[in-house]
């Protein structure tokens, strides 16, 4: 086994940290030339391009794609819902469609793990200070445990799933080259290494590569983490590598990616991600919940669905 070279992003701090102000952090150029170069990095694997949606599985010394072992799959312990659609799939439409059937499936069958969609965890980059930080998360921390299993949460979030199945189509590519790209489904700044002069010298971990849709394939990374999202100025940097000048691709992309995050129930900030689906920053929360209500009060599955749920609650007392 070889050893990574260079130095783990995260240690040279991708953010100011609110817990020690004092420690240093990438300003906004260093930041720009590692995204421009993660860019380069993707839409090379792009060319890489496979006939079916899968994981890459190594047999006898070949290799082909097979049933899908990605994050959304089988992380929550989604692996052991034994009725999910794993793959290999032949279409955008059927890797999406198989994304939400597992989100609804976990929904259904599993917990939420402190998912409330009507109360997303608080988020640090939206305060000033530590202290204020942790106040509001041990608040948020002590209510969500009653939310989280009550019926109405879990019918918000069967209510999401509704929503985002409406959004499928306008997830798929249209301008795509034949075929689905590799994906490295973790670029974190812990799975990313640098030398001293900034540049990408190591992606590790790579278990849960996959091939995907153009669409998630050309996804900007979220830094540190997948689930932190981007400024548009790291955006731009990372579309700079691309040979694409039509802005729709871009918007695409970035619908894939938030209803990925959505399917994946791993940011606790769903409704964050669902707005940014709609391409409706101009809804508050409030219209969001009435909009949420009015579905649930005439769409026939989600009031037969709040039926179900009332007397699976009632079997359990």
């Amino acid at each position: 086994m070889s050893k990574a070279k260079g130095v783990q992003l995260k240690t040279l701090g991708w953010d100011i940290d609110l817990q020690d102000p004092t420690q240093p952090y990438l300003d906004t150029s260093q930041k720009q030339k590692i995204m421009t170069q993660l860019g380069r990095i993707v839409s090379q694997l792009n060319d890489l391009r496979f006939e079916k949606l899968g994981s890459i599985i190594e047999r006898d010394g070949m290799y082909f794609v097979g049933k899908c072992l990605a994050p959304a799959f089988i992380f929550h312990d989604r692996e052991r819902l034994l009725d999910i659609p794993c793959g290999p799939f032949n279409s955008d439409k059927e890797y999406y469609d198989a994304l939400l059937f597992v989100y609804l499936r976990h929904v259904e069958k599993l917990p939420l793990y402190g998912n409330v969609f009507f109360d997303p965890k608080p988020c640090e980059k939206d305060f000033q200070d530590w202290d204020a930080f942790l106040s509001t998360f041990e608040e948020w921390s002590l209510r969500t445990p009653d939310e989280e299993e009550s019926l109405q949460n879990l019918l918000d979030y069967h209510t999401a799933g509704h929503f985002m199945r409406q959004m499928i189509p306008s997830l798929e590519s249209t301008s795509s080259p034949p075929g689905f790209s590799l994906y490295h489904h973790d670029l974190s700044t812990g799975n990313l290494f640098v030398n001293d002069e900034l540049e990408i010298s190591c992606i590790i971990d790579w278990a849960y590569a996959s091939t995907v849709p153009t669409t998630t394939a050309n996804s900007t990374p979220g830094l540190p983490h997948p689930r932190d999202g981007t400024e548009p100025y790291l955006e731009m940097a990372f579309r700079s590598a691309f040979n694409v000048v039509k802005e729709s691709p871009w918007i695409c992309a970035r619908r894939a990616s938030h209803f990925t995050r959505l399917c994946l129930l791993d940011s606790q900030q769903e409704i964050v991600h669902l707005k940014e689906l709609w391409g409706t920053d101009g809804l508050d929360e409030i219209q969001v919940w009435r909009l949420f209500r009015s579905a649930q009060r005439t769409e026939n599955d989600l009031i037969q669905l709040a039926k179900e749920l009332a007397e699976d609650d009632e079997d359990h007392e």
